[in-house]
């Protein structure tokens, strides 16, 4: 299983998301705190009521959405991201994803992922576009401090029990991107499978 974790502060941009996302993935969205208003409007009643968080069986092909409150605001998502790791009910071998609520996943990225999901590998890695096309990080060899963001890796279960994300720092993805590499390595996937700020 692969749980997609989204920290949302932007709550407009779900719907677009959720066209992205393969069916067989579960959605875990961790509302940010700011976003109280936004949530007793209209608009996210029927994207609640779309993908069954309301009690209705959920809109086919869509993939199982978990739609969560979080007690905090701001920081980058990090809080709201550890709190979804600290909530997450997972197997060892699950894969955990972690896709930011301005950006999509890559039509690429399921078949480019595939193959890999039931090898050894803890981590995978892959390259990322900007929004025009062009290559804004190349599939790292090696995971380095910004050279690897969000959306370009996603980790087994068992290796982020213990690991959590730094709340206050910017570059706190890429810290815990390079502390589980250097805990358990990474495979590389050599194909660009995400953008940065897609719907920015």
């Amino acid at each position: 299983m692969i749980h997609v974790i989204t920290p949302c502060s932007r709550p407009e941009n779900l719907p677009t998301i959720l066209a992205s996302i393969p069916s067989d993935c579960r959605w875990l969205i961790m509302m940010d705190a700011s976003t109280r208003p936004y949530q007793e409007s209209g608009a996210f009643r029927r994207f609640l009521d779309m993908v069954g968080a309301l009690g209705r069986p959920r809109g086919p092909g869509l993939p199982e959405v978990s739609v969560c409150c979080s007690w905090w605001s701001g920081m980058f998502g990090n809080p709201c991201r550890n709190q979804a790791l600290d909530e997450l009910r997972a197997a060892d071998d699950d894969w955990v994803h972690f896709l930011d609520d301005d950006n999509l996943i890559h039509p690429g990225w399921r078949e480019g992922i595939g193959s890999h999901l039931s090898s050894e590998s803890t981590m995978l890695a892959w390259g990322q576009l900007n929004r025009d096309g062009s290559v804004r990080l190349p599939p790292p060899p090696e995971i380095r401090l910004n050279h690897i963001d969000t959306a370009m890796f996603m980790v087994k279960w068992k290796a982020l029990k213990a690991v959590r994300f730094r709340s206050n720092k910017r570059d706190a993805d890429g810290q815990l991107a390079v502390e589980v590499a250097s805990r358990h390595g990474h495979k590389m996937i050599d194909l660009p499978l995400c953008w940065y700020n897609a719907l920015r």
